[in-house]
């Protein structure tokens, strides 16, 4: 794949977020080396991201606790529809 962003392994699961015209991905590989909910800011917003490695699945709120739409999807996926996305690291 030409072009394809190699922070991450192509087949990396991640949940992709897009506010507005802005996207981010928070990699399934950097949630497991971070708390079960990570405290997060994200195109002007203050996020919580709650990720549960038994089921492979996470789930993005608000700070005001309501969910915020989410696509848990492979990183080329995800890459290619938003190259420019930005990508959680854990601390």
């Amino acid at each position: 794949m030409d072009g394809l962003d190699t922070r991450y392994h192509p087949k990396v699961l991640v949940i992709g977020l897009s506010l507005g015209d802005s996207h981010k991905t928070y990699p399934f590989a950097e949630l497991a080396r971070s708390p079960r909910d990570v405290r997060d800011s994200f195109a002007g917003q203050e996020l919580r991201i709650r990720y549960d490695a038994g089921h492979r699945s996470g789930t993005a709120y608000s700070a005001q606790g309501e969910e915020i739409p989410s696509t848990i999807s492979y990183w080329f996926a995800w890459h290619a529809f938003h190259p420019n996305t930005e990508g959680y690291e854990a601390p």
